[in-house]
């Protein structure tokens, strides 16, 4: 019956293949019996429910497990097929499913292009920002220049050249910027191994004119040969998205402290790498951490927030098989990135 409805179907014999089959592809629905040995259909929902809330389930039971059937509503399980399962109803509900399944990847997309226009219109502030300084300078120097020709003051060759050589100085730097923006906006599907220093210190200079705006030092401690299997410019999005949630975590906080990010990055015993992105901006709210990472949850107000943020952090690591965590430590919030 599934082959007149999808393309590709795996079968596990158990809760416990079902789950390791779950984790070794990217599935759209998932249909379960109850009782099976090792791990029963309940469990198995469960564990993959933590992994992947997205995911539509169905579990397939008799009348008698009915006792099961507050369990799997506490779950999210999308619906119920009763046996013995009718092949009318069956195909009603999942061509009803497949619709719902269209419609969630339709709001996906919507989602990862509102992420994308929110994060082209922070590069371009910053783009300002990091211009504001050299062309500053550039404008000083000229107008120096100027005022002492047209009054007939004198100025010297040296004088000249000093002045021609720090409009040079200004203008490679604003180039610098340029090329770095730009390289940043270049398309990129290419998953390849990335030495994580020079990622982060490509952020870093992204977000240099926002760091020094809002006083926030930026400490990172990486080996220098440490590399991450990642797609490079997807994986800078979720440094800038980490960076704007402490920035924005330090308005609510108290002025005094000193704003400190530290990125700690290093390899552990699995050959995994460790990323821990830590602020000291209060930490997460008890009644609101394990929500953050929910597509359009924020708590912003409507014309600050869109609630893609964390939600596409936590996609783009998922793309390339990694995951992240969240929790409170001293007297900031941590998140915890495993590639």
């Amino acid at each position: 019956m599934l082959k007149n409805f999808f393309n590709d179907i795996e079968v596990a014999v158990d809760g416990k293949d079902g789950l390791e089959k779950f984790q070794q592809n990217d599935f759209h629905l998932v249909i379960s019996d109850i009782n099976m040995p090792n791990k029963n259909g309940i469990d198995m929902i469960r564990d993959i429910k933590k992994q992947n809330d997205e995911v539509f389930c169905f579990i397939i039971s008799a009348h008698n497990e009915s006792n099961y059937f507050t369990d799997a509503i506490e779950l999210g399980v999308d619906g119920f097929l009763l046996k013995p399962i009718k092949f009318d109803q069956f195909a009603t509900l999942m061509i009803k499913t497949i619709k719902r399944i269209q419609n969630s990847q339709e709001t996906k997309k919507l989602n990862e292009k509102q992420a994308k226009l929110s994060s082209l219109g922070e590069m371009m502030d910053a783009i300002a920002h990091q211009w504001k300084q050299p062309l500053g300078t550039i404008s000083m120097i000229s107008s120096s220049v100027a005022y002492k020709l047209e009054n007939n003051i004198d100025i010297s060759n040296d004088e000249i050249l000093s002045n021609n050589l720090k409009i040079l100085k200004q203008t490679d730097h604003a180039i610098e910027t340029l090329n770095c923006f730009r390289d940043f906006f270049r398309p990129d599907e290419i998953q390849k191994e990335v030495l994580a220093k020079d990622l982060i210190g490509s952020v870093a200079n992204l977000m240099k004119s926002v760091l020094l705006k809002e006083n926030i030092k930026l400490n990172l401690s990486c080996d220098e040969t440490i590399k991450i299997d990642v797609i490079e410019n997807e994986f800078k999005h979720v440094f800038i998205n980490l960076i704007n949630n402490s920035k924005d975590a330090y308005l609510t906080f108290d002025k005094g402290v000193q704003k400190v990010i530290n990125i700690d990055i290093l390899n552990n015993n699995d050959n995994k790498v460790i990323i821990d992105f830590k602020d000291n901006a209060g930490g997460i709210p008890n009644s609101i951490i394990d929500n953050i990472f929910q597509s359009n949850f924020t708590t912003k107000n409507n014309s600050k927030g869109t609630g893609v943020g964390l939600y596409m952090t936590k996609q783009i690591i998922e793309k390339v098989g990694g995951s992240i965590e969240v929790y409170n430590c001293n007297d900031g919030a941590c998140f915890r990135i495993l590639i």
